[in-house]
């Protein structure tokens, strides 16, 4: 099996119930009691990207303060490593 990378991102939001993990990497879906203030295509996109990638997405999480989505893909072979590309700092 390929070796893979994992990103993980966290924030300190409401959190999310199960039932509501189980729809909100469908599209059109906003959350149980939640005004909608997105389209609800970000978290969708995001799967498809990531499958057709060969990887996978998926959130932690539960009532209470906050959540944490994180994503695997392949490493890709033949191509520069991570610590030979330059970075840029966006913020």
């Amino acid at each position: 099996m390929g070796r893979f990378v994992q990103v993980s991102v966290a924030d300190d939001g409401p959190g999310i119930s199960i039932e509501d993990q189980a729809r909100i990497f469908d599209k059109f879906v906003w959350l149980s009691g939640r005004q909608p203030e997105v389209s609800g295509l970000g978290l969708p996109i995001a799967r498809e990207v990531v499958r057709t990638h060969g990887g996978a997405i998926w959130v932690d999480s539960g009532l209470g303060p906050g959540s944490v989505f994180s994503l695997t893909v392949p490493i890709a072979t033949g191509v520069a490593s991570a610590g030979s590309l330059p970075m840029t700092d966006t913020r």
